[in-house]
């Protein structure tokens, strides 16, 4: 005799009980987060523009820092 618990072939011991989450997401957040990714693009673009003005920047930033006492 068996003394294992008996389980059918086809679940393989799973759960027939399952959790569904509904996620909602507000039009008001969507467009938050359009609008930060364009601002993240727009700034990324303006130092790409700029790249030799903030190396130039950047540059005399150490300088300043190197001839502190």
């Amino acid at each position: 005799m068996d003394a294992r618990p008996h389980t059918d072939p086809g679940t393989h011991g799973e759960s027939d009980d399952t959790m569904t989450v509904n996620v909602t997401i507000e039009s008001k957040v969507v467009w938050r987060i359009i609008f930060a990714v364009l601002v993240v693009f727009g700034a990324l673009w303006a130092i790409g523009e700029a790249q030799s003005l903030v190396a130039l920047i950047g540059m005399s930033f150490f300088f300043s820092l190197a001839l502190q006492p």
